[in-house]
């Protein structure tokens, strides 16, 4: 009865589709698209609602720093790394949100512009990728062994996260080259981070074990990228990884064996 409300259908068919789609092109922004499909088994049209509130929370981070290339703040900030957290595709929007309100009026003028806006919009959206990276969200747990990694996945998933946004927050003055106020707030943005992991996994497990029809339906037939993808990735890869690490250690022989 949670998910049995008009709409549901129309939206499932749109991030299914979604995610189908951009499979071919790129795998990261599929994983976005269906990255809320627990929510999707749970609430149906209601999960939905995170996505109009990443997007106000976009304009509101934008409007509180004057469409600078700045951080928002902290509160603003913390809010939508939580949001991402729960629903990648919601911090993705506010993320796109405020890329673009920086973009158009002008304020990506210089590296170190563009550097601190993609290194922000990247926490927004990233955590729940970056979890999954370290460990599975979403695990079936039958015996005594499965049980042992369910329980280490909620502590490794939500202890090394929250250790990585904080870092990734304290980096971001490396990448301004000026003193921001948001690094002051890093462990308790990590920490945060950290609490909607752990919740975030007893929302995988709920899903799991109470809709199992309805995740089964949500999961997306994903294509194949197409061959010159995996070599385009490889590619914007390395230059981000150049783009970003040059600020830290310099145009060095280290930067370069680390490349």
């Amino acid at each position: 009865g949670t998910w049995n409300v008009p709409l549901t259908p129309i939206i499932d068919a749109a991030f299914i589709a979604g995610a189908h789609r951009s499979s071919f092109y790129s795998p990261t922004l599929s994983r976005i698209f269906y990255d809320g499909n627990y929510l999707r088994a749970m609430f149906g049209t209601f999960a939905a609602i995170l996505h109009p509130v990443g997007l106000i929370l976009g304009f509101i981070a934008l409007e509180g720093v004057g469409a600078q290339a700045l951080p928002p703040q902290w509160v603003v900030f913390t809010t939508i790394v939580l949001l991402g957290v729960f629903d990648a595709f919601a911090g993705f929007l506010a993320a796109s949100i405020f890329f673009a309100g920086t973009l158009l009026t002008g304020n990506l003028g210089s590296r170190d512009e563009l550097l601190t806006v993609v290194g922000t919009i990247g926490i927004f959206f990233a955590p729940a990728l970056i979890a999954s990276a370290f460990r599975p969200l979403r695990r079936e747990v039958s015996t005594f062994a499965e049980k042992w990694e369910r329980v280490t996945d909620y502590l490794l998933a939500s202890v090394l996260t929250g250790w990585t946004v904080s870092k990734m927050v304290g980096s971001l003055e490396s990448l301004a080259g000026i003193q921001l106020p948001i690094t002051a707030y890093a462990f308790s943005i990590g920490a945060w981070s950290a609490v909607a992991v752990f919740i975030r996994l007893v929302g995988e497990d709920i899903a799991t074990y109470i809709y199992p029809g309805r995740l089964a339906e949500l999961h997306p037939e994903l294509r194949e990228p197409w061959r010159a993808q995996s070599m385009l990735s490889l590619i914007f890869n390395t230059a981000l990884f150049i783009f970003l690490a040059e600020p830290f250690i310099g145009n060095s022989i280290q930067l370069w064996l680390g490349w």
